[in-house]
């Protein structure tokens, strides 16, 4: 399963800084879709094991690891 990743942001106009939705949340600053954390937290309520959770959403262990 693949997933792709959209960057939609702007640049404010007297700063020149970019953001967008994710500007400020716990999820700013990584490079995992939005899609793929709410399905990692998902597959955590049902209760499956990290090495399962990175198998079905294609994720390197180390990865899903900081998400968890």
């Amino acid at each position: 399963m693949s997933y792709f990743y959209m960057y939609v942001g702007c640049t404010h106009k007297t700063c020149g800084k970019r953001f967008d939705d994710l500007t400020g949340t716990v999820l700013s600053g990584h490079h995992q879709p939005l899609l793929v954390w709410v399905l990692c937290l998902y597959f955590m309520g049902q209760n499956l094991s990290n090495h399962q959770i990175a198998q079905e959403l294609d994720l390197n262990k180390d990865d899903l690891q900081y998400m968890t």
